[in-house]
């Protein structure tokens, strides 16, 4: 069923964007110079990374189209994945390497996205199912 994944993948970018808002408002506020760098550094690659994964999401479950993707476009998407991976470890390093910044804020700032992960699957599952239509019997999802 193509384009079940987008609402979801927009929502979870959406709450990693509030959540890493909030931590760098936060650390702005309460925070030391190197806890505000790290906090910022971690947040932007958060929400960098969810922002990637909606886009690739989007790419795999065929949304963008309408259509579902051919078996050689889904093996580039799990490869540009993939990449996506070396490229974020390739900036956490460069990043902890070179600039003045607190490891844990950084990890704070880049635990956004699970947390929003989370947030969105509690969410969603505090939602009430969709009535059930009197002409089949399964729910449909609104």
């Amino acid at each position: 069923m193509p384009g079940t994944a987008a609402p979801h993948l927009l929502a979870i970018e959406r709450w990693a964007v509030l959540l890493g808002a909030s931590l760098v408002g936060t650390t702005l506020i309460w925070g030391s110079p190197r806890v505000q760098l790290g906090a910022c550094v971690g947040a932007g690659l958060s929400i960098l990374n969810a922002r990637v994964l909606r886009y690739l999401g989007a790419r795999l479950s065929g949304a963008r189209t309408g259509t579902p993707s051919s078996p050689s476009s889904v093996g580039l998407l799990v490869l540009l994945f993939q990449l996506k991976l070396g490229v974020l470890a390739a900036l956490l390093y460069l990043a902890l390497r070179l600039l003045p910044l607190q490891p844990i804020a950084l990890v704070l700032g880049l635990s956004a996205l699970p947390v929003a992960i989370v947030v969105r699957g509690i969410q969603y599952g505090l939602k009430a199912p969709a009535p059930a239509s009197p002409y089949s019997d399964s729910y449909t999802e609104s």
